[in-house]
């Protein structure tokens, strides 16, 4: 019953095709397009900010894959704790965005307006996101980025944006692409075969396209300026602490000397210590290969169309080695604490891995009916991802060493046979969607006609996590497990009307957009049904001037890990309030961000929690283009987005500060008395837990934060000039500023209330972002220099600034003729390092969250077209 109305649609469709004459070539449905952001078929743009890169904007802009194009928007200013930067994540292998800031799961991410299957394995083990690497580069026909709400036409997610990949559905020729690439410094080198063909017969078409690509690994060792440690702080490789002594000792200025020649002697009296990470990984060791294919076949009443992609993925990762730590005695019976890294040629290799695989098909049936334009589609998407790494199991290594003193020997693989096992994530997501669109016109105004848009939509997503016996039952020493599963049926229908209000020689065209949507979602948790809507009002003075207002709303429904999450742990440093206020005496002032009060590798356990609500947001943006300077587009935009309800695991540092504010019966923060008996406390006091030696673990859930608000400004400039002597020139500038962010973790407590986040150093984001292209083309020669600056922000501790980051990007480019073309690109020409920060208390002291050190890196690409 419920799906009935859906049904209704597609019927009134068919009849249609009986009593409907083929439409002619000429028709102004035909010129008219669907663009992203709209349901509309649409002759002209509308006010909605969209950016638009073709495939040849990503090579022209130096951008070897999709992924590097994406990174480098200016809207792209959230951090990225998860990825290539950081080896011991958990979605290593996978590429995320973070546009504004909001978190990779709040841009909705479409592939040809369809969604497609999101990584199974969840962001920062909590939320689900798009794996923009599972999309091959040589099957792009172009990207469109909304940085605007858009749940009024596409549902849930599309909180800060929309990102619309759009498939090529032919090639010109046929074409083979070789592509070779390295870096300067060392690490990193890379092939890739891409290439495709199109046969067309008739009006028939099938183009099939294939990427093939590996990467080698770069390593920390090949950064010598990320190889010096810091004199103060030693990362201790093999060292036992003495409870009597109080230091780290060695039993003999000679311990240190039988381990492998990389591991230097730091202080022969104290401790040994290889001085930093030097095995981690850069950038992941990587392979890839992709097939993709595109389908028309033309019937009577229109066309019908398949889609598909084929993507398999092997990767390594490598990050801090192997490590146990505890408390042993020595040979007089002393308590020592221990702390011992191990080689790769004692235990064996250490990577982590990921294999994973994803197909994605679409199927459709598109044509015009009497009125109006129709198409039926069918989605279905898999996406399967196994991780495994070998671990020390908690048992066995505690009972290793029979004496502090056995921590200072040589060992070998055989004798870690009963200590170390293989620790596995088998994880898989799919997703299928069911949806009827159309679009035609409606009465006229103005002797110009409306035009409407209709949209019907099922849902269905399910995912599951399976990890080993021994992940589950946390027995894994220093790792956690997560699993879970569920699935959620979902139900749309959305509507759309565009009003030519207003065609008038003096004062221009007015035009206004209304969109509604009602989204129904079926699960076991408590979220049910959601609500949309959206204004956009463009006014045209003028023809090349133009006035945009957009208004929206929208939601995103909770991930499904966080309503069905099984029982996970994770790690994580936190600062000990209660032990540096109410135990030592210091004032709050003084021990918020005091590092020497860190509880470091803090366990942290949480699971699902059924009893979350909708996120719940809105967005507003305002701003002008003009074109009436010849060659020459400017375009402002103004925009502010708020979201309310913000699903998370609650910050591990507000439990610490509630423990004590209720301990001491006072907010810190307003002086306010604090009931020790209230349910915050009560709450908090079950979920922190403590011995002689401070916090050793808290629970945590995920819950509705209250608030996160953005606003900032775009603007952008475009210019062009042609000469038939002197070739063609083209300036592209971009650049993007937040001018405050706010948040408000609990809306029930103003303390935690902060309206200046945007200089928080708690915060990731970068507060500005600029791109600058210059690009220049003569005869069969053309060449782009293009530069990308994240602005100024604040460092670890906030008491100072980290500079501005710029790279720089060159290509050139011949073409010999339309069968051969030579590429060169040097990515990041003046090899730029990452900003170093002094502040920050741990290797590699820079925010790999924001920064590469990757290095110079070229490309050498020839393409043959045959």
């Amino acid at each position: 019953m419920r799906s009935s109305w859906f049904w209704m649609c597609v019927a009134s469709t068919m009849s249609q095709w009986v009593y409907s004459a083929t439409p002619s070539e000429d028709s102004d449905q035909d010129k008219k397009v669907t663009v992203t952001g709209s349901l509309i078929k649409k002759d002209e743009k509308g006010p909605a900010p969209i950016l638009t890169l073709t495939a040849d904007d990503l090579a022209r802009l130096g951008h070897t894959n999709l992924y590097e194009a994406l990174m480098a928007l200016t809207a792209q200013t959230g951090s990225l704790l998860e990825g290539d930067q950081f080896p011991n994540g958990f979605t290593s292998a996978a590429q995320a965005v973070n546009l504004r800031g909001f978190g990779p799961g709040r841009t909705l991410v479409l592939v040809n307006g369809q969604r497609l299957a999101l990584n199974p394995t969840p962001y920062q083990s909590e939320a689900n996101f798009f794996n923009f690497a599972t999309v091959p580069t040589i099957a792009i026909e172009r990207v469109d980025v909304l940085t605007d709400g858009a749940s009024a036409i596409y549902g849930s997610d599309a909180i800060a944006g929309v990102i619309n990949v759009i498939l090529r559905e032919e090639f010109d020729n046929d074409e083979l692409s070789l592509t070779y690439g390295d870096t300067t410094r060392g690490g990193g080198r890379s092939l890739k075969v891409s290439g495709g063909n199109s046969f067309r017969s008739s009006d028939h078409l099938i183009t099939i396209g294939y990427q093939w690509e590996k990467r080698d690994p770069i390593f920390a060792e090949q950064r010598n300026y990320l190889s010096e440690t810091k004199p103060n702080i030693l990362p201790v490789s093999i060292g036992a602490y003495d409870f009597v002594t109080g230091l780290f000792e060695v039993p003999s200025n000679a311990a240190c000397d039988p381990h492998p020649s990389e591991l230097v002697t730091v202080d022969s009296n104290s401790y040994c210590s290889r001085g930093t990470r030097r095995e981690d990984s850069l950038r992941n060791k990587r392979e890839d290969a992709s097939i993709f294919t595109h389908i028309e076949l033309p019937t009577k009443y229109g066309q019908w169309f398949i889609d598909g992609i084929l993507w398999d993925s092997q990767t390594d990762a490598r990050s801090f080695p192997l490590f146990w730590e505890g408390s042993i005695d020595d040979l007089s019976g002393n308590a020592n604490y221990v702390y011992r890294e191990f080689t790769f040629e004692e235990t064996g290799n250490q990577d982590k891995k990921f294999d994973e695989q994803s197909l994605s098909l679409t199927t459709g049936f598109s044509g015009l009916a009497s009125n109006f334009d129709y198409q039926v589609t069918f989605t279905l998407s898999e996406y399967d991802s196994y991780e495994s790494s070998r671990q020390f199991r908690n048992d066995s290594i505690v009972n290793f060493f029979n004496v502090a003193e056995d921590i200072f020997n040589v060992y070998q693989p055989s004798d870690f046979q009963n200590v170390i096992g293989t620790r596995f994530n088998d994880s898989n997501s799919k997703s299928m969607n069911l949806s009827y669109w159309m679009s035609g016109d409606g009465f006229s105004i103005n002797n110009q006609p409306s035009r409407y848009a209709f949209i019907a939509e099922w849902n269905k997503t399910r995912y599951r996590i399976n990890v080993d016996e021994t992940s589950q039952n946390f027995e894994w020493f220093g790792f956690g497990g997560s699993s879970g599963r569920g699935d959620r049926d979902r139900y749309a229908i959305g509507f759309e009307w565009f009003f030519p209000l207003m065609r008038n020689d003096s004062l221009g065209k007015l035009d206004l957009t209304l969109a509604t949507r009602w989204d129904d979602y079926q699960d076991d948790s408590n979220v049910g049904s959601a609500k949309t809507w959206k204004s956009s009002m463009q006014w045209r003075p003028t023809e090349s001037l133009s006035v945009n207002a957009v208004y929206s709303t929208s939601f995103r429904a909770p991930d499904m890990h966080y309503l069905f999450a099984d029982p996970t742990i994770y790690f994580t440093d936190v600062i000990d309030v209660f032990q540096c206020v109410n135990v030592d005496g210091n004032s709050y002032q003084d021990c918020e961000n005091n590092l020497n009060y860190v509880a470091t590798s803090t366990p942290v356990i949480w699971s699902g929690n059924l009893e979350l609500e909708e996120e719940k947001g809105s967005s507003r943006t305002f701003g002008f283009s003009y074109t009436g300077i010849e060659n020459l587009g400017l375009a402002i935009d103004w925009y502010e987005i708020d979201l309310e309800n913000q699903v998370g695991l609650q910050l591990e540092s507000q439990y610490l500060l509630w423990e004590a504010q209720c301990d001491a019966g006072v907010n810190f923060t307003t002086g306010d008395a604090v009931d020790p008996n209230s349910q915050i406390c009560q709450d908090t006091n079950a979920r922190v837990f403590r011995n002689g030696f401070g916090v050793i673990g808290i629970v945590n859930s995920p819950v509705n934060r209250a608030l996160r608000r953005q606003k900032g400004v775009e603007f952008s400039a475009n210019w062009f000039y042609a000469d038939s002597d002197l070739g063609s020139f083209g300036v592209d500038f971009k650049y993007s500023r937040i001018l405050k962010t706010e948040i408000q973790e609990i809306a029930s407590e103003p303390s935690t209330y902060e309206g200046n986040y945007q200089n928080d150093p708690r915060n990731g984001e970068v507060k500005s972002r600029t791109n600058l292209s210059l690009s220049w083309g003569v005869d069969n020669w053309t060449t782009a220099l293009s530069w990308y600056r994240k602005g100024s922000r604040i460092n670890f501790d906030g008491t100072g600034k980290i500079n501005p980051w710029t790279i720089t990007n060159l290509i050139v480019k011949n073409e010999f003729n339309r069968s051969h073309r030579v590429s060169f690109v040097l990515r990041n020409a003046f090899d730029k390092e990452p900003p170093i920060d002094p502040s920050r208390i741990e290797w590699p002291y820079y925010d790999r969250s924001q920064y590469d050190a990757i290095g110079r890196e070229f490309f050498i690409e020839y393409q043959f077209s045959y």
